[in-house]
């Protein structure tokens, strides 16, 4: 499959840096202030429980342990764009770019742009900087109005038998490679109401849920990595994904309409910006 498709199915996206570490994270939050603000991204520092951390990383880093023991004082900055749809968070320890409105999607390399500017402001004075691990992670979700839909539009196979009592449905995948990337991989299917036209009827949501790290890599390898890892992740997307929801996704005129109509698909899909 082609990763140039129309459409996209996100409902969040995590790009995250982790390394040790900057030594004067104040300055280089004001650095990396004077770097976006003429892009008009807003400022602000924010509680470390507020951001969202999350690569399913079975080994835990060293520096994952420090901001444990230093939650309370840990420093953070987050930088958000001017449309609130995406924002750039630091401190110490890792840098993170995380996304969480699709409904006009550019392509990551768009993004990368301006992560490339912080870690090459971060590595240009702190010389000695050491990258512990880059990860990229992506929520995935589609409604669809019928369980039996759901073998249409995703390479999973639920037993015909469990259509009238499932309320939900879980596979995980941790460690899914013996290659130089990680990856694991959450599939949910839940049951539950959703509301069209002011009528409520049930519905099923699917959520796939993918993640893949790589770990040590050098301070001038960043972004590379950053876009070999977002194609190893693709590849996994595509093998979950059915040619049915992949023709969809290409689709330049979709009409939402029709998706309920036809297809049985209720929400979910974006158009890519």
């Amino acid at each position: 499959m082609d990763r140039e498709i129309t459409n996209n199915t996100l409902f969040n996206e995590i790009i995250r840096i982790d390394f040790y570490k900057i030594k004067d994270i104040d300055s280089m939050a004001q650095k990396i202030q004077e770097l976006l603000t003429p892009e008009k991204y807003n400022f602000k520092t924010v509680d470390i429980r507020n951001v969202n951390i999350n690569i399913e990383d079975p080994e835990t880093l060293f520096t994952q342990e420090l901001i444990k023991s230093n939650i309370n004082t840990t420093k953070n900055y987050e930088y958000i764009s001017q449309d609130e749809n995406h924002k750039f968070v630091i401190n110490e320890y890792f840098v993170i770019f995380e996304k969480n409105n699709f409904l006009t999607y550019s392509k990551i390399e768009k993004y990368l742009e301006n992560l490339k500017k912080i870690i090459d402001t971060i590595v240009c004075t702190e010389k000695e900087l050491k990258i512990t691990r880059v990860g990229i992670r992506k929520m995935n979700q589609l409604f669809v109005g019928n369980i039996s839909s759901i073998k249409k539009y995703f390479n999973i196979s639920i037993p015909k038998e469990d259509y009238e009592i499932l309320d939900e449905y879980s596979i995980t995948q941790k460690n899914v490679d013996n290659v130089k990337y990680s990856s694991n991989i959450v599939l949910n299917l839940k049951k539950g109401k959703g509301t069209i036209e002011k009528k409520q009827i049930q519905m099923y949501r699917f959520v796939w849920d993918i993640d893949c790290y790589v770990r040590k890599v050098e301070t001038d390898m960043v972004i590379k990595e950053v876009n070999n890892l977002n194609n190893h992740l693709f590849e996994k997307y595509a093998n979950i994904i059915t040619e049915n929801l992949y023709k969809i996704l290409q689709n330049n005129n979709l009409d939402y309409k029709s998706l309920q109509v036809q297809d049985d698909i209720y929400g979910g899909i974006n158009k890519n910006g």
